[in-house]
This record gives structure tokens, C-alpha cells and sequence, in this order.
């Protein structure tokens, strides 16, 4: 979706065609220049317009407005029935109440603050410079709290401790996505170099968090249970997760390899990769809503074998 919307270099806005690998779920909707038509890839030798843009473009603002009130309200269920319903939620079913309601938390944190990104990339930012910054904190804030919880809460005690200190530490880590913030007539990332450092560290935080840390997991889990039970791996609910946020991760190791000219590319690749950043965009993006629900349902359902990590 980044792909839509204008790169900030040397204080300017240059509406040109641009993929932003590092910057997570930035930009959602079509600035009103290039609404109207396809996208110039500049790049290439010969004349090469994109479809993305003027194709998805126009439905990106409504998909969020929706994506947010359906992520409040389910986080909302969510959290009411981890406070009525305790039987459902024993600590002896990991990941446990604790980590759950911070889930729920990071999610609806996320879901609230993506209206404010779609008026923005509609109508331009009008919501001022300092909010910019605190918007993207939130919203990667919220990301990165998830993703660490999902990972950490198997291997994790029942204790609200642990679980506490990984989600304020992913709103730490969301420290660069303000750095890199550009604040004025539209709210995202600067490409200004000497930001470069901070870029590729909100890039790596997202690789690290989104990819390699569930696969890393995944196989010490299927290891550990390999030498002492021996039996099929289970993974928690919390897991769910990293299935929407995964396929965007590897969009955004593709498009760096791309801009670092690692691989070749003609006019269809590029077109294709923009869809796939796209739509892998958008699945990352319904989570916060979709998560909640496939939570409520392995809950009410009682799958307990499912939703636990022990032998």
C-alpha cells in the first residue's frame, strides 16, 4: 500500500512512484494527485505504468474505517470476556488471561489510530506534526507488543511480569518509526540520509518480529518436544498472529532485494510485487479484528489441546 503515496527527501515532497520496504503499514490510501490515474514507474527504460494504485487505491480509506471499528468492537468482546468469563481463560491454558488482555490491548491500540491514517491520506494530515510521530508509535507500538507477546508467552511463567515488560518493550522498539516520521502534508517516512540508520533499524524490528522470530520459535519448540515427548507441536492461539503478519514479511525482504538491485525485475514483476506488498498489507492489517474472533471462538469451543504449548 506504501507504494501510493509520496517519499519525503530534502524537505520536499516528490509525488513519484515509491516502495517503502521499511516503513509497516505506513501509508493506506491514495493521495488525491494519483487517485485519478496509474502510477509512472520511473525506473525503467522504457514506458511502464503501474495499476495498483488507481485499482486499490480509491477502497483503501473504507477498508481501514472498517478494519478499525471491527477491531475496537471485538477487542472490546475480547476483553469483556476475559474479565466475566474466568473459567475459560485458567492459567493452566496457556498463554493465559494476562497475555491475552495485553493482546487485546496492542490490537485495539492499533485499530483506533488507523482512522486517523486514512482521513490523513484522503484529505492530507490536518492532525499536526507532534501527533504524527505519536500515531506511528502507537500503531507500530502495538504491532511489535503483539508480536513479542506471541512469541514469548509459550516459553513464558504465569506471572503478569514477563508478560508486561515484552509489551512495553515493543512500544519502545516502535522508537525509530517516530525518527524516520516526516510530519506535514501527509504523515511518512523520511528518506532523508542522515535517517538512514534509524530506517533500517525500524526495517530489521519488523523483519525480526514478523518472520524470524515465530520461525526461530517454531523450531526450537519442534526441537525441544522432538528430545523430551516425542509428539506432535502445538502451538498457542496466540500464534495466529504471525500467519497474518508472515506473508508481509516476505514482501518486504523481496522489495529490499529489489531496491538493492540483488534481483532482476521487469515492468510485470514490479507491478506484481506492488500487489503482493499490498494485499499482504491488508491481511496484516485485519488482524485486528480477526484475531480477537478466532480467540473467542478456540475459547468458547473449549480446544484446550490446541491452545496450550505442554506435552
Amino acid at each position: 500500500m506504501d507504494s501510493c503515496f509520496p517519499t519525503v527527501t530534502n524537505q520536499a515532497y516528490e509525488l513519484t512512484y515509491s516502495t517503502d520496504w521499511e516503513d509497516l503499514v505506513d501509508a493506506f490510501g491514495p493521495n488525491s494527485s494519483e487517485a485519478s490515474g496509474d502510477n509512472y514507474y520511473e525506473d525503467f527504460p522504457e514506458p511502464c505504468h503501474g495499476t495498483y494504485c488507481s485499482t486499490v487505491g480509491p477502497f483503501i480509506p473504507g477498508f481501514l474505517a472498517i478494519a478499525s471499528c471491527l477491531g475496537v468492537l471485538s477487542n472490546t468482546a475480547l476483553a469483556i470476556s476475559l474479565a466475566t468469563r474466568p473459567p475459560l481463560w485458567g492459567q493452566r491454558h496457556r498463554p493465559g488471561r494476562t497475555v491475552l488482555s495485553l493482546m487485546a490491548a496492542a490490537s485495539a491500540i492499533f485499530a483506533a489510530i488507523l482512522p486517523f491514517f486514512a482521513v490523513g491520506f484522503r484529505h492530507r494530515w490536518i492532525f499536526g506534526s507532534h501527533f504524527c510521530r505519536v500515531a506511528r508509535v502507537l500503531k507500530s507500538g502495538g504491532l511489535f507488543a503483539q508480536g513479542l507477546l506471541g512469541g514469548g508467552s509459550g516459553r513464558a511463567p504465569p506471572s503478569w511480569l514477563l508478560p508486561t515488560a515484552l509489551w512495553a518493550t515493543g512500544f519502545v522498539l516502535a522508537t525509530p518509526a517516530a525518527v524516520i516520521s516526516s510530519p506535514g502534508e501527509v504523515c511518512v517516512s523520511s528518506q532523508e540520509a542522515q535517517l538512514h540508520l534509524w530506517s533500517w533499524a525500524h526495517g530489521l524490528f519488523c523483519l525480526a518480529l514478523f518472520l524470524f522470530l515465530p520461525l526461530v520459535a517454531v523450531l526450537a519448540t519442534a526441537n525441544r518436544r522432538r528430545l523430551r515427548c516425542g509428539g506432535n507441536l502445538h502451538l498457542g492461539i496466540t500464534w495466529v498472529f504471525y500467519l497474518f503478519w508472515a506473508p508481509y514479511g516476505v514482501a518486504m525482504i523481496l522489495d529490499r532485494l529489489v531496491q538493492e538491485n540483488q534481483l532482476t525485475r521487469d515492468c510485470h514483476q514490479q507491478e506484481f510485487l506492488d500487489y503482493f506488498l499490498g494485499f499482504s498489507e491488508a491481511l496484516g492489517v485485519s488482524h485486528c479484528f480477526l484475531c480477537p474472533v478466532l480467540i473467542l471462538g478456540v475459547s468458547s469451543g473449549r480446544v484446550a489441546q490446541w491452545a496450550s504449548s505442554s506435552c
